[in-house]
């Protein structure tokens, strides 16, 4: 029987970390590994493991994050490290619907990252998309050095109204201090 599992981040077995680090590798060349020494790459993320007995399907996760606009603070979720590991089952869009559905259900808003050629897939399960987005989003580093990439879509979910017109508004820049959410 498949079931999504959510899990807080410290709450994950060393078997289901080794998993996920393999992918998270083969995917996207992470080398970032989510271990006990790098507790806060992960710890206060909420992950969603979908599974098959043991085996993991799919997986990604929730990281809390805070995006700043001038000096003003507001609170969302990153939507990072999606993965299916089995191509074209739909244990993808199973994964990212529950995503969508734990947002909605926790009245939060999630943002995340793709390339345009994913970003097909997160439409068909319901998520708004600011093609050439990630522009408007730039990380700050420890040095203050500020770091901006030119492609990539933004991904989106949000209950808040003002939160969406902030990310409907094209002129609106946002700050962040992690990298690679």
């Amino acid at each position: 029987m498949i079931e999504v599992i959510v899990r807080n981040g410290n709450e994950l077995s060393k078997v289901n970390l080794d998993t996920i680090n393999f992918w998270r590798r083969k995917e996207f060349n992470s080398n970032t590994e989510w271990n006990d020494d790098n507790a806060k790459a992960f710890y206060d993320s909420v992950v969603f493991l979908l599974k098959e007995n043991e085996e993991i399907l799919a997986f990604g996760r929730l990281k809390p994050i805070s995006i700043y606009i001038d000096d003003q603070e507001h609170k969302v979720m990153g939507i990072a490290a999606i993965i299916s590991i089995i191509k074209g089952k739909g244990y993808g869009k199973k994964l990212v619907q529950e995503i969508s559905n734990y947002l909605k259900t926790h009245n939060l808003t999630g943002i995340g990252f793709c390339g345009a050629h994913i970003t097909p897939f997160y439409q068909k399960c319901g998520f708004q998309i600011i093609k050439n987005g990630q522009r408007r989003f730039i990380y700050i580093d420890d040095n203050d050095q500020k770091h901006q990439d030119e492609k990539g879509d933004v991904i989106y979910q949000t209950v808040d109204n003002g939160m969406l017109k902030l990310l409907e508004n094209k002129g609106v820049v946002f700050t962040h201090y992690v990298p690679y959410w």
